[in-house]
């Protein structure tokens, strides 16, 4: 692995690039915790098989579902042409649902072995700037300040639909978006690519409850300098206002690269009981939303652990590039907003909730 320069990891720091592509293994079991675990903790989500993957359909009766597919920066009916190496593009769109609408399910569409990941984003007042409606930046930044992440699909993520009644707090209807698509492949040339997004919404008049994404995990600085050869872990915390209402856990999606190899999510109640809602084994090549049930009170804790094994002759650091490595869990929680502490993130997005950070 050749270790990048400072100029490059500055530069990937200020992008919002992401990933690789070698499949994760199995690490031992991390230790237990001196905290008081409920009868049930051991939780392992393994394999998708099991069912508890969120689930791919049916799309919601009534839901209408729009297509945002990658395509030439003049041309929509024209696939987009994807160079060698790692690059992010972003699509803008003017909100096409025409009320108060939520995400009720989001399905990808596959056209070339370059498409890696997507991010859907509602800017914010300051992402203004942002391109008109169709336009294409194929060499953006990544950089939203002032946004929400929505929803978004990693390396062999599973279609989505939220459980029923419950969908994800969309922008207000003419609201800028930008779809952040990934490109990543090796060799020379060239290869066009139509991969498309299928977002699909219903009136928040028809839903039982709105939830929002929180970004759960770590961006500990002490990984600048990096993760030295060997096993690791890195934990962050992420604690509910003491003030604040009960929140539902629907969903959680766990993302880390290729040096990732388990990762786990507990809760320490403000009781003093500890709760493991999430302990799994992670694979880069499957990188699957889960569907939970689960009760966040005020005042709880969510700890967010990812374990790593670190190969090659250099450290790995935290940042956005396929170079580097990540600890994030996505958690999907109503009452929408009720979970997000926003400080600084690399993502620039508001919607995250890094309390406390710690590397080993």
């Amino acid at each position: 692995m050749q270790r990048p320069s400072l100029l490059i990891a500055v530069a990937m720091l200020a992008s919002g690039c992401y990933d690789s592509h070698r499949p994760a293994a199995d690490a031992p079991a991390p230790p237990s915790s001196p905290a008081r675990e409920t009868p049930d903790a051991a939780v392992d989500l393994s394999p998708c098989g099991d069912g508890l993957c969120a689930p791919s359909g049916p799309i919601p009766e009534g839901a209408v579902c729009h297509e945002l597919r990658n395509h030439a920066p003049d041309a929509r009916d024209q696939p987009f042409i994807v160079n060698s190496g790692e690059a992010l593009a972003c699509f803008f769109y003017t909100a096409p649902w025409a009320e108060s609408s939520a995400l009720v399910a989001w399905q990808t569409e596959i056209d070339s072995d370059a498409m890696h990941e997507w991010r859907l984003i509602a800017e914010g007042e300051l992402g203004a700037r942002a391109g008109a409606d169709g336009s294409v930046d194929s060499a953006c930044l990544g950089s939203h300040p002032g946004a929400r992440l929505l929803a978004g699909s990693y390396r062999g993520g599973n279609d989505v639909a939220m459980p029923a009644g419950v969908g994800v707090q969309l922008p207000p209807p003419g609201s800028r978006l930008t779809l952040e698509w990934l490109h990543l492949r090796d060799g020379t040339g060239t290869v066009p690519d139509a991969s498309t997004v299928r977002v699909c919404t219903l009136p928040v008049a028809a839903l039982r409850s709105v939830a929002g994404l929180t970004i759960l995990g770590s961006e500990d600085p002490g990984v600048a300098m990096g993760l030295d050869r060997g096993k690791h872990s890195v934990s962050g915390r992420c604690t509910a206002s003491a003030d604040g209402p009960a929140l539902r856990l629907h969903m959680l999606a766990p993302h880390m690269r290729r040096y990732g190899r388990r990762i786990r999510l507990s809760i320490e109640r403000a009781g003093g009981e500890r709760e493991t809602v999430l302990d799994r084994r992670f694979d880069y090549e499957q990188q699957n939303v889960l569907s939970v049930t689960t009760v966040v009170r005020p005042g709880d804790t969510l700890v967010t652990t990812c374990d790593y094994e670190i190969g090659g002759s250099y450290p790995v650091s935290f940042g956005p590039s396929v170079s580097f490595e990540q600890c994030y869990l996505f958690a999907f929680t109503a009452p929408v907003g009720a979970l997000d502490n926003p400080t600084f993130s690399m993502f620039g997005v508001l919607n995250h909730c890094f309390d406390q950070l710690a590397a080993d």
